[in-house]
């Protein structure tokens, strides 16, 4: 069987409810603003802090430009050489007898 609320409940019969709930409390008059320790500065906005325009005392200061080389100033003739006959290739071969299986690599 199902039943619906209390133990012995009966649809036919009245009852008044078992809870009661507390009303809604009114908004309280106070100021919902932050409190002291939440002092926020009026001269701070929402896009930050507001400054007032004001000039500079001393001028802007003077970028030091650094003199770097350019393309004509290196050599490329080494990189011109050719060492080996051929590109690099990879080539089936066993293993030296110095090479150990028990050896951690990079010993």
């Amino acid at each position: 069987l199902f039943f619906l609320g209390y133990l012995v409940h009966h649809p036919t019969k009245t009852k008044a409810p078992a809870y009661t709930f507390q009303r809604a409390k009114p908004p309280s008059t106070e100021s919902c603003s932050p409190g002291p320790r939440y002092y926020i500065q009026p001269s701070v906005t929402r896009n930050g802090k507001y400054v007032a325009p004001a000039q500079h005392i001393c001028g802007l200061p003077k970028i030091k430009t650094e003199i770097t080389p350019g393309p004509s100033d290196y050599s490329t003739d080494k990189a011109n050489r050719h060492v080996y006959k051929c590109a690099p290739a990879q080539s089936m071969a066993f293993r030296h007898k110095a090479v150990k299986p028990d050896q951690p690599p990079g010993k």
